[in-house]
């Protein structure tokens, strides 16, 4: 402890005056300093004040302990901008301030009219300080904003700037800016890019000790290693409380309170579960696709199903009706009109096999083509009618599938999707050619899923077929409908 020195006899104002030129700025002495036994000090005495916004135990201007004192500062004003009610001041020649407030001799800062004001400033700019300027000069994009007296720093300051004005004899004197740091203030410019590596940071120097509650947070992690949990309840998890919580909506990857690895995500009603060595699932759908491919489906000679994958959210449906079929030409010896296309049809059927109704219901069809009868033209150059065209399934594109036009009176098909079969000439009999088939309507529609459970139930419908005399031969025949499905994810 430094010990108290007896005043010199100065008169009153001379202390005042050189107290209030030291709370303004310190002067550079240019005593020398001389060494005294083991420790160097000024070869005169100096005047070092200090302040404090209570004192208990006060008795001539002095304190008995150190606990007596408090909110001990060197400067005058607290972090609101307040005058602390106590200034200390000790004089000696140590080249060390004291820090020990039983070292000063203490008296009231009420009603000192030198104590003109005091100015505070913040900014939410990171960086390395040499960077901010100051309030009056700030820096280059730098924004320093005021703090009212009596208010306290925000929150979000990463650094505070203080001055303050005090009146002399010599008139009033303002001190210089102190910067001071007050929030978390590393960014780019203080740590570059690859600044910190696993060769600067000493090995187990980061513990739990040395990282608060939620102070690491992020919102990318590239883990191109391994994430090794060892500890007991370790875990990677969101909405369940530990590794064997099959009750709460969530995910949990890791250990249990045992220590035994754990994996188990889904709801009380659904969940996969791993115990450490069996996986169970429980409530769960399965599907042998997802579902988001195209399904185009051809088949004429029995139904379909589409399972319908608990990952899909809509549905979306096409379908074309069978063309029909072509007509013979007029004649005395047999029929003359083709047989119409067939309606392709797609319904939603729950998991027992019955048609879903009210909410989820669905039931689309697409007529089929209308069949040929005579074209009312004369006779014409022998010429059967030919089938009508395909769409080119392997190859489609999207949308796979258009209406388009029937087959043309006596002659071929054209080559589209369900069209219908071209009618049959009158090769010998002045009596009207075969009118070709029409073609089958397009259908389509957005279907919600309600139950993943329910399962589509497709009926793709046949081409008609041509009409068949005995003495001229067949019309050509519709081409077969044609249903595509194509899952979207929810």
């Amino acid at each position: 402890m430094i010990q108290n020195k007896i005043m010199p006899a100065l008169p009153p104002f001379e202390i005042e005056k050189r107290l209030k030129k030291l709370e303004v700025k310190p002067v550079a002495s240019t005593a020398l300093v001389k060494k005294v036994g083991d420790q160097y000090e000024y070869d005169k005495d100096f005047i070092y004040v200090a302040y404090a916004s209570a004192l208990a135990n006060l008795s001539g201007g002095a304190i008995p302990s150190q606990s007596d004192a408090t909110d001990f500062q060197l400067t005058p004003y607290n972090t609101s901008g307040v005058l602390l009610a106590y200034r200390g001041y000790l004089l000696n020649k140590s080249v060390y301030q004291s820090g020990d407030p039983t070292d000063y001799i203490w008296e009231s800062t009420s009603g000192e009219a030198g104590f003109t004001s005091s100015e505070r400033y913040h900014t939410t700019s990171t960086g390395l300080q040499e960077t901010l300027g100051n309030p009056t000069k700030p820096g280059t994009n730098i924004t320093w904003t005021v703090i009212s007296a009596g208010t306290a720093v925000p929150s979000t300051a990463v650094y505070v700037a203080e001055r303050f004005t005090i009146t002399t004899t010599d008139g009033a004197v303002t001190s210089e800016w102190k910067i001071k740091i007050v929030g978390k203030h590393i960014d780019d410019t203080v740590i570059k890019t690859g600044g910190v590596t696993t060769d600067t940071i000493a090995s187990n120097a980061i513990t739990s000790t040395k990282v608060s509650a939620d102070a690491i947070t992020v919102d990318k992690i590239d883990l191109n290693g391994t994430l090794s949990v060892t500890a007991n309840s370790g875990a990677i998890r969101w909405g369940k409380d530990d590794g064997d919580d099959i009750t709460n909506s969530g995910l949990f990857i890791g250990r249990n309170s045992s220590g035994s690895p754990r994996f188990v995500i889904g709801s009380q009603s659904s969940f996969i579960y791993f115990n450490g060595s069996l996986v169970s699932a429980v409530g769960v759908s399965s599907s042998n696709t997802v579902g988001t491919e195209t399904n185009i489906y051809t088949n004429t000679s029995s139904a379909s199903t589409f399972t319908i994958s608990p990952v899909l959210g809509t549905i979306d449906i096409e379908l074309s009706g069978g063309g029909g079929g072509g007509g013979g030409p007029e004649a005395v010896d047999g029929a003359d009109a083709g047989q119409p296309g067939v309606a392709s049809s797609v319904v939603v059927k729950m998991a027992n096999g019955s048609t879903r109704t009210g909410t989820g219901a669905l039931t689309i069809t697409a007529a089929g083509g209308a069949r040929g009868g005579y074209s009312g033209t004369g006779q014409g150059v022998p010429y059967p009618g030919t089938a009508g065209g395909s769409f080119s399934h392997g190859s489609a594109t999207e949308p796979p599938f258009t209406d388009a036009a029937g087959g043309a009176a006596g002659s071929g098909g054209g080559a589209i999707p369900s069209a219908g079969g071209g009618g049959h000439t009158n090769n010998n009999q002045d009596n009207s050619s075969g009118r070709g088939g029409e073609v089958g309507a397009y259908n389509s529609t957005t279907y919600t899923i309600v139950d993943s459970t329910d399962y589509l139930y497709i009926t793709v419908g046949a081409g008609g077929a041509g009409s068949t005399t005995i003495r001229d031969g067949s019309a050509g025949s519709g081409a077969r409908g044609v249903v595509r499905i194509k899952g979207v994810l929810s």
